[in-house]
């Protein structure tokens, strides 16, 4: 076998382009760490060229609210609700009963992860491909 170099940004979009493929087929568990991967490394890419990510725009929004209702909410508070999901799926820490379990909308959440995943592709000015555009598509009729 021969080892090859991959480009990370290349990588992102493919595992954006096979998010939105198993997002068709509801195999959501699979979308949420397809396209969280994706929408981090995304998400860096901005942050490397001094750009907001879609992470850090919800952060900012989320905060916002709570400062609104007199709630203190910290960015890294705001960034452990944001990522629940995306990091409960991945990690089981094997000591407890509670970690066993995850309570989620599969759905909601795999669409949340694309949307913040296809704002980051798009916030690079790099084109999203016509499966990502259906996709959107479904998100936003749902």
């Amino acid at each position: 076998m021969v080892s090859e170099e991959y480009e990370k940004i290349n990588i992102a979009v493919s595992l954006l382009e096979t998010a939105c493929k198993l997002y068709k087929k509801d195999d959501f568990f699979a979308v949420i760490n397809l396209a969280g991967a994706s929408e981090e490394i995304l998400g860096k890419y901005l942050k490397a060229r001094g750009k907001k990510n879609a992470l850090e725009s919800d952060r900012e929004a989320l905060v916002a609210i709570n400062k609104y209702f007199g709630k203190d909410l910290t960015n890294e508070k705001a960034t452990i609700i944001l990522n629940y999901v995306k990091n409960a799926l991945k990690h089981y820490n094997g000591i407890d009963d509670s970690d066993k379990f995850i309570l989620m909308d599969a759905q909601s959440d795999s669409s949340y992860l694309l949307v913040r995943a296809l704002t980051n592709l798009w916030r690079l000015e790099m084109e999203l491909t016509p499966i990502m555009n259906e996709v959107w598509e479904m998100i936003e009729k749902r």
